[in-house]
């Protein structure tokens, strides 16, 4: 898919996702919380997300179905530049662009920018997953067993 073949838009809310990791995530999640009216699209990666916003908004159905976007990125080294660059292919594609992630636009579609592991901190999902879990008791047996597997 690519920005002159529109994606087939099926949910009002749509995901926007790097990969495939993400989009096992989120669907998990998604299933836990019971919501059924989001569309997860694999972006594939990070410089991709500029030909999948614009093959989205070239959709037939976006104006009929579409109310809000969502968009993941890993923040990878720099947070900031991370909303910066979605922020220039959210204008690129002529969708609206937020103030700052996690606050959605004031317009239709509403769109929210999540960096993560979360604002003003690089890394990426992979890292906030495993800052969930620090404080468990086994943590220290699972990091012994990785240095272990060296």
């Amino acid at each position: 898919m690519d920005k002159d073949h529109p994606i087939e838009i099926i949910k009002p809310n749509l995901l926007l996702v790097e990969g495939k990791d993400d989009v096992g995530f989120f669907e998990g999640l998604i299933k836990h919380l019971d919501l059924n009216n989001i569309q997860i699209i694999n972006v594939g990666s990070t410089s991709k997300y500029g030909d999948r916003l614009k093959a989205i908004r070239n959709s037939p159905n976006f104006k009929k179905i579409v109310i809000s976007i969502g968009i993941v990125r890993d923040a990878d080294t720099n947070s900031d530049a991370a909303f910066q660059s979605i922020s220039g292919y959210l204008r690129s594609a002529k969708l609206p662009v937020p103030e700052k992630p996690l606050k959605p636009s004031k317009s239709t579609p509403q769109v929210t920018v999540m960096i993560l592991p979360k604002e003003g901190e690089p890394g990426m999902l992979e890292d906030l997953c495993l800052s969930s879990i620090l404080s468990d008791s086994a943590f220290p047996c699972m990091e012994a067993y990785f240095q272990c597997l060296q």
